[in-house]
């Protein structure tokens, strides 16, 4: 099965520029080695608007239930981890609309989907073609008042505009679900993990749902050392406090948190509290026949079980805040934080010139002959590369793992899909260094970067 990133053309974040000057050239853009290994794809180093970042994903199960992305542009940058449960049609649906409803919300600060598009556009500070150009759903939609921002905030992220995208993805996965119950009922029961990162004016958001985590490598002073801090807030069953979270908003359910075989879970079926999807516990009206029985609830939902709203931190960027790394539950359950902020710090990334950065002209530079090497030069790449930061995080999770099941690494990467699972998750890994001079200018000419890793299937 061939792995490969599958990139399509973001405009620019914050503004809804229709020109394509920038991104007919993302396949050189901030791109110096990818490639993939068995199960495992990766791209070791790449240029985004606020530094470099490394990327990769190895499968376990037969079908890969992670998605992820990294969307780039002059005015902010958004990554997603998104870490699929009963399916990958949850993780995909998400990787397909959450950030262009961020956007969209971002930028006009209206988005309704509906089923048909026969309405004109109304009450929007926008043209309805340019609505159109930037919310490039598959299947009909239009763009109407849905709970206008602020004139104070329009334009600026805020948790806010995360909450509302977050909000409008839920919605249509619902829609999409009650769309297909007379065909596929089982589409209830698919669900995913969501961690997202923001960056835009020197302040990190981070929204979660589930298990998923975000660490962030911090310099220790003038020590050299590096400190691991956790900024996501995870929603799994396992943890004391989301039980207690539980009980407190299910009072009268005794059996909202059951321990099976030395693991919580939420009504004795699933491990994380919050996610998207997952209908069959949030609406009582597919939580019957002809789901599976073991997802059907003995007694009457009166009340959704799961949820669907993030934990949204905000984190003002400092200079000695070294570099971000988003990953599925897949690494966390094999490394500690303190593991994976320290593999990143000891080994050097690929050789590049820190000091530089392209500033681009679309319109002239990029006309040269020998746009790749030029490139290359323009965004300061040497041509020697060392092993990708995200890459080596996996490798040192599949070690471990193999480890713990008294295996060899090398006897476990010929393990196949499906049986691979029984080793280990599917495991996504997105690494972000943060360049504090790019950051603090706040707008950087870049061309954007829209990356998206994900099989073939």
């Amino acid at each position: 099965m061939l792995m490969r990133p599958g990139e399509t053309n973001a405009w620019p974040f914050g503004q809804g520029s229709s020109s394509n000057s920038g991104t007919k050239f993302q396949s050189f853009v901030g791109i110096s080695k990818e490639g993939k290994d068995g199960l495992l794809w990766y791209r070791d180093i790449g240029r985004y608007g606020s530094g470099e970042f490394s990327m990769a994903v190895v499968q376990a199960n037969q079908v890969l239930e992670d998605q992820s992305q990294i969307e780039s542009g002059p005015f902010g940058t958004f990554v997603g981890v998104y870490d699929g449960h009963g399916g990958p049609e949850a993780a995909r649906f998400v990787c397909d609309h959450l950030f262009r409803h961020f956007q969209a919300v971002h930028v006009c600060g209206y988005l309704c989907l509906v089923n048909f598009m026969d309405t004109v556009c109304s009450d929007i500070q926008s043209d309805f073609a340019f609505c159109k150009r930037i919310v490039p759903y598959v299947g009909n939609l239009r763009l109407c008042g849905y709970a206008p921002i602020s004139a104070e905030t329009q334009g600026v992220v805020t948790s806010e505009t995360i909450q509302r995208a977050f909000c409008l993805t839920e919605e249509g996965f619902t829609n999409f679900v009650s769309e297909l119950w007379s065909t596929r009922p089982q589409m209830a029961t698919v669900g995913s993990c969501c961690l997202v990162g923001v960056i835009c004016q020197q302040t990190l958001f981070v929204a979660n749902l589930g298990d998923s985590r975000v660490v962030l490598g911090k310099k220790v002073g003038n020590t050299g050392g590096i400190a691991a801090i956790q900024l996501s807030t995870e929603h799994n069953a396992n943890l004391e406090a989301i039980r207690q979270e539980l009980e407190d908003l299910h009072p009268n359910d005794s059996q909202i948190a059951v321990l099976k075989r030395g693991v919580w879970r939420v009504k004795g079926i699933i491990q994380v509290s919050r996610s998207i999807g997952d209908v069959y516990m949030k609406h009582a009206r597919f939580n019957r026949e002809p789901i599976d029985a073991k997802f059907r609830l003995p007694e009457p939902m009166d009340m959704p079980i799961l949820s669907a709203n993030p934990t949204i931190l905000s984190h003002p960027l400092h200079p000695n805040d070294s570099f971000l790394v988003f990953a599925s539950d897949g690494l966390w359950e094999h490394l500690s934080n303190e593991k994976v902020v320290d593999i990143v710090h000891s080994n050097p990334r690929a050789v590049t010139n820190d000091h530089k950065m392209a500033i681009v002209d679309n319109k002239s530079r990029w006309r040269a002959n020998s746009i790749f090497h030029k490139t290359c030069g323009l965004l300061g790449y040497g041509f020697v590369h060392g092993n990708g930061s995200a890459k080596r995080l996996v490798k040192a999770a599949l070690q471990e793992a193999a480890r713990k099941r008294e295996t060899r690494y090398s006897d476990l990467q010929k393990i196949d899909k499906k049986v691979r699972r029984h080793f280990h998750d599917d495991i996504t890994v997105i690494v972000l260094f943060l360049n504090h001079d790019l950051i603090s200018k706040g707008a950087v000419q870049t061309p954007p970067v829209s990356i998206r890793s994900a099989l073939e299937h």
